[in-house]
């Protein structure tokens, strides 16, 4: 898709988004645009990670996009997608899952609580074994993300974030085409004993 054209189609996602046809808009976005998403963004982000993911954790919540986004980008090996039981209730996210993320196993947590998410990920990681590990926690609740944060530092996990430079105040949504990735915790550069005396 040329340029052009495919900002005409994030305006008029935006018109649809800010007249209050959510459900028109989401559609639309499927339509015209996140498969452009997915490669503008790959070519942004191609070579960003230090090493190779064999296993991606992923932290799904309502919006599958940065869960697809990160996957596609980081090519895992393996990619274990994480949720918690409304989540796992979402047929639209199972639609976007199905189509984007075919093979990816799929967990749903019994409780959000830490022990749950921290034993979940520790069981995953035990029967997917691999040399480079991430975990996404774009998606899911601040708990959650918080726990995957404290479970990455202690099993050497780089951490990400499907991030943007631009976003619309009026419908409080990223704009298509500004994702980009965060690298929040890298075991080789934040390895407190060395780089944070």
């Amino acid at each position: 898709m040329k340029s052009q054209d495919f900002k005409e189609c994030v305006a008029e996602w935006l018109k649809l988004q800010k007249a209050g046809e959510a459900k028109e808009a989401k559609e639309y976005y499927y339509a015209n645009l996140f498969d452009n998403v997915i490669k503008q963004f790959n070519a942004r982000e191609k070579g960003s990670m230090d090493e190779p993911v064999d296993v991606l954790f992923s932290i799904l919540g309502f919006s599958p996009e940065p869960i697809v986004l990160g996957a596609k980008l980081l090519q895992p090996k393996t990619h274990i997608i994480i949720q918690d039981m409304q989540v796992s209730q979402n047929v639209e996210n199972a639609k976007v899952i199905s189509k984007y993320l075919p093979g990816s196993v799929i967990v749903t947590l019994q409780d959000e609580s830490f022990s749950c998410i921290y034993d979940t990920l520790k069981e995953q990681l035990t029967l997917h074994p691999g040399r480079g590990y991430a975990i996404n926690i774009t998606g899911g609740k601040k708990s959650m993300a918080a726990s995957a944060g404290v479970f990455a530092r202690d099993f050497n996990c780089s951490l990400i974030y499907i991030d943007y430079d631009s976003y619309d105040p009026d419908t409080r949504r990223p704009l298509p085409g500004s994702e980009k990735l965060s690298i929040v915790y890298s075991p080789k550069r934040d390895i407190p004993d060395l780089f944070h005396k």
